[in-house]
């Protein structure tokens, strides 16, 4: 994922996972890639070095790899402009990962099933509400047809998104 510098600190998102390789994270697009922050403290501050990766499945190792082109410093107003698009790729991630999961069900699913699905409130049959809300990503996600993301700056991060979909 992205970072963000905010004013002399830095946010780092989605650095936890590290790696889980299961045919499920196979189904989704650029598993295979990550990355592996190496921070440098002194008595005055701070500074990082982001190091690619990437799974060579065939050895099964991890190997170096030119950095994702989404690790960016992604500030509010590009944010602001790619969260549509970036909801968009979310809601097509959750519809591949709901095949995967689901063939039967979910193959040749309709409009009215996927919103079905993606509404209930249940959606992991467990707890009311403990997954995402897509009733808050649903329409943020539709104004990606209104393409402000188109006037982001930041190429390599919706070649990034737009390649998730």
């Amino acid at each position: 994922m992205n970072y963000e510098l905010v004013g002399d600190k830095a946010i780092f998102y989605s650095l936890g996972n590290f790696i889980f390789d299961t045919p499920y994270q196979r189904a989704q697009f650029n598993t295979d890639k990550g990355i592996v922050l190496q921070l440098h403290f002194t008595k005055d501050g701070y500074s990082f070095t982001a190091h690619g990766l990437r799974i060579d499945r065939s050895n099964e190792h991890i190997v170096s790899a030119e950095l994702p082109g989404i690790f960016v410093d992604i500030q509010e107003d590009e944010y602001n402009k790619l969260i549509p698009l970036a909801c968009k790729m979310f809601i097509a991630a959750t519809k591949r990962q709901q095949v995967f999961l689901y063939p039967d069900k979910y193959k040749n699913a309709t409009e009215a099933d996927w919103e079905e699905n993606l509404m209930n409130p249940r959606r992991s049959g467990r707890v009311i509400g403990e997954g995402l809300d897509f009733h808050i990503i649903c329409p943020i996600a539709e104004k990606a047809e209104e393409g402000a993301w188109k006037e982001s700056s930041l190429e390599g991060v919706k070649s990034f998104i737009l390649e998730q979909m």
